[in-house]
């Protein structure tokens, strides 16, 4: 079929026409994907800065309660002035009791540089301690199942203890969560439970 002059115009136009309106359906399905883009990356951003802090703040709490728990069910503090055959007859009684699971030993020299990590930077408190002024410890861990107040009930009164303490209740000051929080807002990471390093998102305000 020949078309003429004018009906080649026609169709010229119309397909100029077309391809322009598809042209500018594209334009504007594009800049609003664009748009859409950009608010998915601003939610992903924000839910990724949330889970930051979270976790940021879990770390902090986790990392206060190792510091003073030592990751230990119970701490038994030992006299003053404990002798050593007395010391290891504590220690091997708390050992054969069915409910212990591993027991460690904390001198007055462990406490203090422990004691140098929990009050970092507070210098006026530190002058003030010597590691003769800390007691030294057994940290226990109890078995699955295994009961603090059978454990205390059994150890309170031995000669050469001081001091049940019950760490499963240990509730950390704000204070020194806060502290150990800044540190890793400062940093720029924690380590999760696992031990893996989670960096702050970029764009977050801690």
């Amino acid at each position: 079929m020949n078309l003429s002059v004018k009906q080649l115009a026609i169709g010229a136009t119309a397909l100029i026409v077309f391809s322009f309106g598809v042209a500018f359906t594209i334009v504007k399905a594009t800049d609003d994907d664009t748009t859409i883009v950009a608010d998915m990356t601003e939610t992903q951003r924000a839910a990724a800065c949330i889970v930051w802090n979270n976790g940021s703040q879990a770390a902090a709490l986790a990392e206060t309660k190792q510091l003073f728990t030592q990751g230990a069910d119970v701490t038994v503090f030992l006299e003053t002035g404990i002798t050593d055959p007395l010391r290891s007859s504590v220690e091997t009684f708390i050992k054969g009791l069915a409910g212990t699971a591993t027991l460690r030993y904390e001198s007055k020299q462990d406490a203090y540089e422990l004691f140098l990590k929990i009050f970092e930077g507070q210098t006026e408190v530190i002058e003030q301690t010597s590691p003769e002024a800390l007691p030294e410890s057994f940290r226990v861990t109890l078995r699955s199942g295994g009961s603090y107040d059978a454990f205390r009930d059994a150890v309170e009164g031995l000669n050469g203890v001081e001091q049940v303490r019950n760490e499963r209740n240990f509730v950390a000051a704000p204070r020194e969560i806060s502290i150990r929080l800044d540190r890793i807002r400062a940093q720029g990471f924690y380590l999760d439970e696992a031990g893996k390093r989670v960096n702050e998102p970029p764009g977050c305000t801690s």
